[in-house]
Protein backbone atom coordinates (compact mmCIF):
# COMPACT_ATOMS: atom_id res chain seq x y z
CA UNK A 1 0.00 0.00 0.00
CA UNK A 2 2.87 2.21 0.23
CA UNK A 3 4.13 1.65 -2.67
CA UNK A 4 0.41 2.49 -3.97
CA UNK A 5 0.29 5.90 -2.19
CA UNK A 6 3.87 6.54 -3.54
CA UNK A 7 3.09 6.18 -6.84
CA UNK A 8 0.00 8.28 -5.88
CA UNK A 9 2.07 11.11 -5.14
CA UNK A 10 4.50 11.31 -7.88
CA UNK A 11 1.34 11.27 -10.19
CA UNK A 12 -0.38 13.95 -8.84
CA UNK A 13 2.62 15.70 -8.94
CA UNK A 14 3.70 14.82 -12.32
CA UNK A 15 -0.27 15.71 -13.48
CA UNK A 16 0.43 19.37 -11.77
CA UNK A 17 3.88 20.18 -13.65
CA UNK A 18 3.16 18.84 -17.10
CA UNK A 19 -0.76 17.28 -16.71
CA UNK A 20 -1.51 18.83 -20.44
CA UNK A 21 2.03 17.51 -21.92
CA UNK A 22 1.68 13.82 -20.44
CA UNK A 23 -1.85 13.57 -22.42
CA UNK A 24 -1.53 10.87 -24.94
CA UNK A 25 -4.98 12.25 -26.77
CA UNK A 26 -8.40 13.84 -25.56
CA UNK A 27 -8.77 13.32 -22.24
CA UNK A 28 -11.75 10.64 -22.19
CA UNK A 29 -9.00 8.49 -24.49
CA UNK A 30 -6.49 9.16 -21.89
CA UNK A 31 -9.09 8.39 -19.04
CA UNK A 32 -10.22 5.40 -20.61
CA UNK A 33 -6.43 3.93 -21.59
CA UNK A 34 -5.24 4.66 -18.00
CA UNK A 35 -7.93 2.53 -16.90
CA UNK A 36 -7.07 -0.39 -19.59
CA UNK A 37 -3.33 -0.23 -18.06
CA UNK A 38 -4.52 -0.10 -15.15
CA UNK A 39 -6.59 -3.20 -15.33
CA UNK A 40 -3.02 -4.97 -17.44
CA UNK A 41 -1.23 -4.18 -13.92
CA UNK A 42 -3.78 -4.93 -11.21
CA UNK A 43 -4.64 -8.46 -12.91
CA UNK A 44 -0.92 -10.19 -11.89
CA UNK A 45 -0.89 -8.59 -8.58
CA UNK A 46 -2.49 -11.94 -7.10
CA UNK A 47 0.25 -14.20 -8.75
CA UNK A 48 3.08 -12.60 -8.06
CA UNK A 49 6.05 -14.32 -5.49
CA UNK A 50 8.61 -11.39 -4.94
CA UNK A 51 7.25 -8.30 -2.28
CA UNK A 52 9.49 -6.02 -4.76
CA UNK A 53 7.21 -7.51 -8.17
CA UNK A 54 4.23 -6.84 -6.74
CA UNK A 55 5.37 -3.42 -5.31
CA UNK A 56 6.72 -2.05 -8.68
CA UNK A 57 3.00 -3.16 -9.98
CA UNK A 58 1.53 -0.98 -7.04
CA UNK A 59 3.45 2.09 -7.59
CA UNK A 60 2.51 2.36 -11.16
CA UNK A 61 -1.16 2.06 -10.20
CA UNK A 62 -0.43 4.52 -7.82
CA UNK A 63 1.02 7.28 -10.66
CA UNK A 64 -1.82 6.60 -12.71
CA UNK A 65 -4.50 6.82 -10.52
CA UNK A 66 -2.77 9.74 -8.90
CA UNK A 67 -2.22 11.31 -12.37
CA UNK A 68 -6.09 10.71 -13.36
CA UNK A 69 -7.18 12.43 -9.86
CA UNK A 70 -6.10 15.29 -10.49
CA UNK A 71 -6.62 15.46 -14.03
CA UNK A 72 -10.67 14.10 -13.32
CA UNK A 73 -10.72 16.76 -10.19
CA UNK A 74 -9.40 19.97 -12.84
CA UNK A 75 -11.79 18.46 -15.42
CA UNK A 76 -15.01 18.47 -12.79
CA UNK A 77 -14.42 22.11 -11.63
CA UNK A 78 -13.86 23.52 -14.91
CA UNK A 79 -17.31 22.14 -16.26
CA UNK A 80 -19.28 22.59 -13.00
CA UNK A 81 -20.61 26.09 -12.50
CA UNK A 82 -19.26 27.94 -9.28
CA UNK A 83 -22.40 27.68 -7.33
CA UNK A 84 -22.97 24.06 -7.75
CA UNK A 85 -19.15 22.80 -7.44
CA UNK A 86 -20.02 22.01 -3.41
CA UNK A 87 -22.89 19.58 -4.90
CA UNK A 88 -20.98 18.08 -7.20
CA UNK A 89 -17.33 17.40 -5.19
CA UNK A 90 -19.27 15.98 -2.31
CA UNK A 91 -20.58 13.84 -4.81
CA UNK A 92 -17.66 13.00 -6.24
CA UNK A 93 -15.86 12.59 -2.88
CA UNK A 94 -18.22 9.79 -1.73
CA UNK A 95 -17.40 7.92 -4.98
CA UNK A 96 -13.95 8.47 -4.17
CA UNK A 97 -14.16 7.89 -0.47
CA UNK A 98 -17.90 6.61 0.58
CA UNK A 99 -17.91 3.54 -1.55
CA UNK A 100 -13.54 2.17 -0.11
CA UNK A 101 -15.38 0.39 2.65
CA UNK A 102 -18.06 -1.18 0.67
CA UNK A 103 -15.81 -2.44 -2.08
CA UNK A 104 -13.49 -3.72 0.35
CA UNK A 105 -16.19 -6.01 2.57
CA UNK A 106 -17.39 -6.96 -0.90
CA UNK A 107 -13.73 -8.51 -1.80
CA UNK A 108 -13.44 -9.59 1.61
CA UNK A 109 -16.63 -11.88 0.76
CA UNK A 110 -15.71 -12.33 -2.35
CA UNK A 111 -12.06 -14.20 -1.34
CA UNK A 112 -14.15 -16.75 0.85
CA UNK A 113 -15.38 -18.26 -2.32
CA UNK A 114 -12.46 -17.55 -4.76
CA UNK A 115 -8.49 -17.26 -3.80
CA UNK A 116 -6.36 -14.08 -4.08
CA UNK A 117 -5.15 -14.63 -7.69
CA UNK A 118 -8.65 -14.66 -8.87
CA UNK A 119 -9.90 -11.76 -7.45
CA UNK A 120 -7.02 -9.48 -8.91
CA UNK A 121 -6.85 -11.09 -12.02
CA UNK A 122 -10.57 -11.16 -12.19
CA UNK A 123 -11.08 -7.21 -11.43
CA UNK A 124 -8.00 -6.41 -13.92
CA UNK A 125 -10.09 -8.31 -16.39
CA UNK A 126 -12.91 -6.25 -15.08
CA UNK A 127 -11.21 -2.75 -15.77
CA UNK A 128 -9.70 -3.59 -19.06
CA UNK A 129 -13.25 -5.18 -20.04
CA UNK A 130 -15.34 -1.96 -19.28
CA UNK A 131 -12.84 0.42 -20.55
CA UNK A 132 -12.80 -1.56 -23.76
CA UNK A 133 -16.67 -1.40 -23.81
CA UNK A 134 -16.91 2.11 -22.67
CA UNK A 135 -14.69 3.05 -25.62
CA UNK A 136 -16.62 1.03 -28.07
CA UNK A 137 -20.09 2.04 -27.08
CA UNK A 138 -19.74 5.33 -25.40
CA UNK A 139 -19.00 9.02 -26.23
CA UNK A 140 -16.68 9.03 -22.95
CA UNK A 141 -13.58 8.75 -25.48
CA UNK A 142 -14.64 12.20 -27.29
CA UNK A 143 -14.54 14.22 -23.79
CA UNK A 144 -12.00 17.08 -23.56
CA UNK A 145 -10.51 18.89 -21.19
CA UNK A 146 -11.19 22.18 -22.67
CA UNK A 147 -14.72 23.32 -21.92
CA UNK A 148 -16.57 25.64 -24.30
CA UNK A 149 -17.17 29.45 -23.01
CA UNK A 150 -20.67 28.61 -22.09
CA UNK A 151 -19.78 25.87 -19.94
CA UNK A 152 -17.00 27.56 -18.02
CA UNK A 153 -19.21 31.14 -17.29
CA UNK A 154 -22.51 28.66 -16.08
CA UNK A 155 -24.84 30.42 -18.94
CA UNK A 156 -25.21 26.45 -20.31
CA UNK A 157 -26.74 25.96 -16.57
Amino acid sequence: MGASGAGALLGMAGAAVAGKRLRLAGFGTTLLLVDGVSGLLVAPIGSVGATWLAAGLLLLVGVLSGFMQVTVYTWIQRRVPAHMMGRAMSIFMFIFMGLAPLSAAGAGWLLTHITLAQLFLGGGAVLVGLSALAWLFTPIRRIEMDVPAQAASGAAA
